[in-house]
């Protein structure tokens, strides 16, 4: 059995322990679930060592898995063992079950002021989130019976001082940050998703809501919004929330809208004409792509990508389109999106395309990566 600690929720929509529906990042709905099966497939049991989904599920049932890839996503998460949020008698639960583990996989977590702190833990206990609490609860018990923990660097937020700190030996990246490191030894990863699934949606030939979309929050992204997004482009994310400043009146040729959570994701991405996958620098600069191009195309749209990511990298994700798919600011984007809305032909081989080629990113290949990684 191998244990999987992430701060998220598999299902479709997001509740706290009191029932009330909270906005919080949700990506590990879109991937998590095929790291999960992909373990299942290989032989393995998976312990979900935080699971937050059950109140969802005794408010839903069956259909909080419902909007896309509904029975592979529920199976997964229904034949896994679960830990749930912060219980009573954690500890003791993580101890018992932790040292029979054949290892952890540990997504990353960070400080966040104003969420995850120690000040906001004292001071307002009432928004406060123990992600980064519970997960060094889950590798000081892992070092205690010597399983070994694979940190999954989602964000690259990992430093040399939390590897030492915490006797890191593992680490799977998106991108080449840590490739080098006489600290740890590294793998780099792709983003895991089922792609028996990728074309579970259909691609939209007119009806466009929207030329450009945007869905993805604003950390460590504001050097890039000047530059690629065109007036009109809508902006789903935290942008709105509190503590992420005042995008409105930065930048008020853009629509900002509320985060999604995965039932809402599918149309807004189906009805754009296209996406621009906006980056943090190091993330250009390392090479690391997210779970956004799989969503965009996965839900049925074009992803452009920004001229930073280079063309080794562009070429590798982009294929034969590389050319066409890579942008240089917003008005090489705008002339591309009227080229794409005049011959919806075109739109529809690029997503086809695209939903063959990124199948090198396919979850079956993830286990396989881990297990060699810790073997070695």
């Amino acid at each position: 059995m191998i244990g999987y600690f992430y701060w998220g929720f598999l299902g479709d929509a997001k509740f706290n322990k009191a029932g009330e529906p909270v906005s919080t990042p949700d990506g590990n709905a879109f991937y998590s679930w095929s790291i999960i099966k992909a373990a299942q497939d290989h032989g393995q049991d998976v312990l979900i060592l935080c699971d937050k989904d059950y109140v969802g599920y005794n408010k839903l049932s069956d259909n909080l898995f419902a909007s896309f890839a509904k029975d592979a996503r529920l199976n997964a998460w229904k034949k896994c063992s679960h830990i749930r949020d912060h219980e009573d008698g954690w500890i003791n639960n993580i101890e018992k079950t932790v040292k029979n583990l054949d290892y952890v996989i540990v997504e990353w977590r960070w400080n966040i002021p104003g969420r995850n702190d120690l000040e906001t833990k004292k001071n307002h206990p009432e928004i406060y989130q123990p992600d980064q609490e519970l997960m060094a609860d889950v590798i000081n018990m892992c070092n205690k019976h010597n399983v070994p923990i694979i940190i999954f660097d989602l964000d690259y937020k990992i430093t040399e001082e939390h590897i030492k700190q915490y006797n890191i030996k593992y680490i799977i990246e998106l991108g080449n940050k840590w490739a080098n490191s006489s600290l740890v030894k590294a793998a780099q990863i792709q983003i895991p998703f089922d792609f028996t699934y990728i074309d579970e949606f259909p691609i939209r030939n007119t009806g466009y809501t929207s030329d450009v979309i945007y869905i993805g929050n604003r950390y460590e992204r504001d050097w890039c919004i000047d530059k690629y997004l065109p007036e009109g482009t809508v902006v789903h994310g935290n942008w709105l929330e509190p503590g992420h400043g005042d995008p409105e009146n930065e930048w008020p040729h853009l629509k900002f809208r509320k985060r999604l959570t995965a039932n809402e994701i599918q149309k807004p991405y189906n009805e754009a004409v296209a996406t621009v996958l906006l980056a943090k620098k190091e993330y250009c600069e390392m090479g690391f792509m997210t779970a956004r191009i799989q969503e965009a195309v996965f839900y049925g749209t074009v992803p452009f990508f920004i001229e930073e990511y280079g063309k080794d990298v562009i070429n590798t994700y982009a294929g034969k389109y590389a050319d066409f798919l890579t942008v240089v600011d917003k008005s090489d984007l705008n002339n591309k999106i009227i080229i794409l809305k005049q011959n919806p032909e075109l739109r529809k081989d690029i997503i086809e395309y695209m939903r063959k080629h990124l199948r090198f990113m396919d979850s079956k290949f993830f286990i396989n990566d881990i297990e060699e990684l810790i073997k070695n």
